[in-house]
């Protein structure tokens, strides 16, 4: 059989088999010469395995024929206590011997070296030896493409195994068990990538494998520098295994790492050597009175790799099994319906026949001694015989019978097709516990444990804090399990809500021990389940939010006039947090402070159909908790009616439904309210907030109430109809960013049905309202504004007077601050707003709105600011002044405005209401 992979592939194997091949050696001579080594023969079995099972795959058959045949010997030989005896040990060492004469020619045959029979006759593997050959290759040639989406999970395993047990060897450094596991896994990981030849991943899990070598067999500790080049190797072997040329920085890390691992246990080799060299020494202790119990090997559960493909289509064949299951209970439904109209018919049938008999005994009695057509064709019979011998029976008498037989049979079909119904109903019940079990048990393939973002979440953590010099220690408690496709999707905002809390949350070192904090700051990452639903929660001990100066940037950001901000509670201010565009950063770095982070973090949670809430307690820390789907293929809802449409809402956004009452109502700012005792909660209309003619709304109504994001609400609905289990489907890529819609899903009767998303549903509705006020407020102030345009330069007031006028407004211009108050003083009524620049002669834009603030009947006159100093020192002192918001220059006509617009109708707003 011809090998499988090229000469460097075949290159770097034949370099880790030479790697193999001394410690084979010096296990077999332990082994003869010490009888209570048995993990010495056991590390030599193993290696061999590996050998075998490597040149099987590679197609190279003389080779593994030798090495399984030295395998065989192994597992062949008794129990642990039993020394090798020469003879045994001769065979064994020539069928090393074998396998190193088997190995493939790649380029000149390498011969032993004297180093190497050294290395074989010494009582142990030194531990600070370098892997063989150069220690990084420019143009490797990576894993072959049949090999590379194997090797690559397996060596996601891998590093998710050393990171785990580094983790562990962090909070228990003498864990000899996790210090054999992490060789053990450094070993494996090396082997696979020499096996497809990825050499410098190879050689640097060699490295780090030769520096816990002498840990392990001396019993030593793993050292917190040793195990934070550990971590560094990590995330270096992490690029190096994947597909694609390396950069040069790369080279360097690599590089610098073999440096330091082979100093960090080069200083420790002399110690070791000494350690083991006592534990050698040492008496063998005597040997027990009977041999020790072996523990039956428990088999070892099998895993299989499935493509997502497959999984994704048997995930889609077990939805139209939910529909046809659906579509079955309709027909049911159906039937149902039909026998209790027979039943009702078989009733009014019922009730014609004994009317029917009734009349005709009636008709019998009072015509006796006459007959009919009937009476007289048998009347010469009959006349033979006395009445009280022989009835007489009319057409009419027969017409009854067989309408009682009629009867009788359509009550015998009734009764068959109830049993039948019932039957049915049974049937149901069996298809849908089935149903769900096969849902339950495919939707199980597709889940992966929130631990699998550990080491991304661990590196990003680890980064940063170096980045930003502070000391921070992540920790991970719960393990729920999510989707496959919400795990990859809520990856990024989670590494982004970590980076936040390592950059704005935690203090520096200095500053927290001022505060009595411990050094070290602590973010930990919590998960749990509740009902359908995963919750995260993501904290720090740190700082905690800076409530004030979320205010402030709400002003700044132009999100708020600086009275509504004035207004805002803590859970708004909390909510601005998420906002587009605003940011408490003080600096802007490659960290943060452009404000646009935690809004994408928001609104890939919203795109999941999830929710995220912040909380905060200053100088004590904070906290976002995170609410997700643990699945997105299947759902269960509750199907309400608006505007003659079904549709779904998730069922755990809906703690309870309501009765509401037109009495409970009562009118707020922001719209109607529904008051319950001492709470009340906004009352949404789901039909006005779909966009859906609504019918007036009567004294009692059906609705929900809705909790999302933090927030709770009432929904008002047409009707309240049942509960359960969909399918969610996909809206597309047209319509998948439709405002307050999560997806569809097909019903049993085939009717399209909208799952709507809580959340977006609200704001929405929101947005809707304060449309309408808008629109209201304009109708009622139909008087257009009068802007006074303070600027020193005539283009500038030109321009701005002329996207005015477009609006039908009036502008008062001004030249600077000193002309702006003539203009004033000449005015009967102070104009709607006053727009003004910052930088003009003989009085500025700040000495202007000082100057405004100070005089009676100017304190509470809108000013906006147009400049173009966009620093922030410039916007703090304009808002420290008393501005309601600031624009830069150049600006765009439609936000001018509108900011013009808001400014000055809330100003009217609130001065009609004093």
């Amino acid at each position: 059989m011809q090998p499988l992979l090229d000469a460097e592939v075949l290159r770097g194997f034949r370099d880790e088999v030479e790697g193999y091949l001394p410690t084979i050696r010096a296990a077999l001579r332990r082994a003869a010469g010490e009888a209570e080594e048995p993990p010495r023969l056991e590390e030599a079995r193993e290696l061999t395995h590996n050998i075998r099972a490597a040149a099987t795959i590679m197609g190279l058959a003389a080779l593994g024929e030798q090495a399984a045949t030295l395998e065989a010997a192994l597992e062949a030989i008794g129990g642990p206590n039993q020394p090798l005896d020469e003879p045994t040990l001769e065979a064994l060492l020539e069928a090393v011997d074998g396998i190193e004469r088997a190995l493939p020619e790649v380029g000149p045959p390498t011969a032993p070296s004297r180093a190497n029979d050294a290395v074989a006759q010494a009582p142990s593997r030194p531990a600070g030896s370098a892997p063989s050959g150069p220690l990084w290759i420019d143009d490797e040639a990576g894993p072959p493409a049949d090999l590379a989406d194997v090797f690559r999970a397996e060596a996601d395993d891998l590093l998710a195994s050393l990171g785990d047990a580094v983790t562990a060897l962090r909070r228990d450094p003498s864990d000899q068990e996790r210090l054999q596991e992490l060789r053990r896994v450094a070993h494996t990981l090396k082997g696979a990538a020499a096996m497809v030849g990825l050499r410098n991943a190879s050689r640097l899990a060699h490295r780090l494998e030769d520096g816990l070598d002498g840990l392990v067999t001396a019993g030593g500790a793993l050292s917190s520098q040793l195990a934070s080049l550990v971590v560094d190797s990590i995330d270096v072997l992490e690029e190096l295994t994947r597909p694609g040329p390396h950069a040069p920085a790369l080279r360097d890390r690599t590089l610098a790492l073999h440096q330091a691992l082979e100093e960090t246990t080069g200083n420790s080799v002399g110690r070791l050597s000494e350690a083991v060299r006592r534990q050698e020494d040492r008496p063998p202790p005597p040997a027990p009175a009977e041999p020790p119990r072996v523990e039956e090997p428990v088999a070892a559960s099998g895993f299989a790799r499935v493509p997502v493909e497959r999984i994704d289509e048997l995930v889609r064949l077990s939805g139209e099994l939910i529909v046809a299951r659906s579509a079955m209970e309709e027909r049911r439904l159906q039937s149902v319906r039909q026998i209790e109209e027979l039943s009702e018919a078989v009733d009014r049938l019922q009730r014609l026949a004994v009317r029917i008999e009734e009349g005709v005994t009636a008709a019998k009695a009072g015509t006796a001694g006459g007959g009919g057509e009937s009476d007289r064709r048998g009347s010469a019979f009959a006349a033979q015989f006395d009445e009280l011998e022989l009835d007489r029976y009319s057409d009419l008498y027969l017409l009854a019978q067989d309408l009682a037989e009629v009867t009788a049979d359509l009550a015998a079909t009734g009764s068959a097709l109830r049993r039948s119904g019932g039957d049915l109903q049974q049937e149901v019940r069996r298809l849908d516990r089935l149903t769900s079990h096969t849902q339950e048990r495919l939707m199980g393939l597709r889940m992966a444990p929130l631990s699998g973002l550990r080491r991304r979440m661990e590196r990003t953590v680890r980064v940063t804090a170096a980045d930003r010099g502070k000391n921070v220690e992540l920790e991970l408690s719960g393990d729920v399990e999510v989707d496959k496709n919400v795990l990859d999707a809520i990856a990024g905002p989670f590494e982004h809500l970590l980076r936040n809390a390592v950059d704005h949350g935690i203090e520096p070192p200095t500053r927290r021990v001022e505060l009595g904090k411990p050094e070290t700051g602590r973010i930990r990452v919590e998960s749990r389940l509740d009902g359908v639903q995963a919750v995260i929660e993501v904290s720090d001990d740190g700082g905690g939010f800076n409530l004030e100066r979320l205010r402030a940037e709400a002003v700044v950001s132009g999100a708020y006039t600086r009275r509504e901000a004035d207004r805002l509670s803590s859970e708004e201010l909390h909510r601005l947090a998420f906002h587009s565009g605003l940011s408490t950063a003080e600096s802007l770095s490659e960290i943060s402070g452009r404000g646009v982070g935690l809004d994408a973090v928001r609104g890939a949670v919203a795109a999941l159909g999830g929710s995220i809430v912040a909380r905060s307690e200053a100088g004590r820390g904070s906290c976002f908790v995170i609410r997700l789907p643990t699945t997105l293929a299947a759902a269960r809802v509750l199907l309400v009616q608006a505007a003659g449409q079904t549709f779904a809402l998730p069922l755990h956004a809906v703690p309870r439904a309501l009765r509401g009452n037109e009495a409970e109502l009562e009118k707020g700012d922001s719209g109607p309210w529904l008051r319950r005792g001492d709470e009340a909660l906004p009352l949404i209309r789901l039909a006005e907030a779909l966009g859906l003619p609504a019918a007036p709304l009567p004294k009692l109504f059906s609705a929900l109430e809705v909790e999302t994001d933090g927030r709770r609400y009432v929904l008002q609905v047409d009707r309240v109809r049942e509960s359960r289990d969909v399918v969610v489907k996909s809206l597309g890529p047209l319509l998948r960013r439709t405002p307050g819609v999560a997806g569809a899903t097909i019903l049993g009767a085939g009717d399209i049905c909208l799952i709507l998303n809580p959340a977006e549903l609200f704001d929405r509705a929101k947005a809707a309202q304060e449309q309408s006020q808008a629109v209201r407020g304009e109708t009622v102030a139909r008087r257009p504004l009068r802007v006074l345009v303070v600027d020193d330069s005539l283009s500038v007031r030109r321009v701005v007077a002329s996207v005015l006028e477009q609006r039908g407004w009036e502008a008062l211009p001004a030249r600077d601050g000193l002309h702006a108050l003539e203009v004033l003083s000449g005015l009967a009524e102070p104009p709607d707003a006053v727009l003004a620049d910052v930088e003009m002669p003989r009085m500025d834009g700040f000495e202007l709105t000082s100057s405004l603030r100070a005089l009676e009947g100017y304190r509470e006159l809108p000013i906006v600011m147009l400049t173009s100093r966009a620093g922030e020192k410039h916007r703090r002192h304009a808002f420290e002044l008393g501005v309601d918001a600031y624009l830069i220059k150049p600006f765009q006509p439609d936000q001018l405005v509108k900011t013009l617009e808001r400014v000055a109708r809330r100003s009217q707003e609130e001065a009609a209401s004093s």
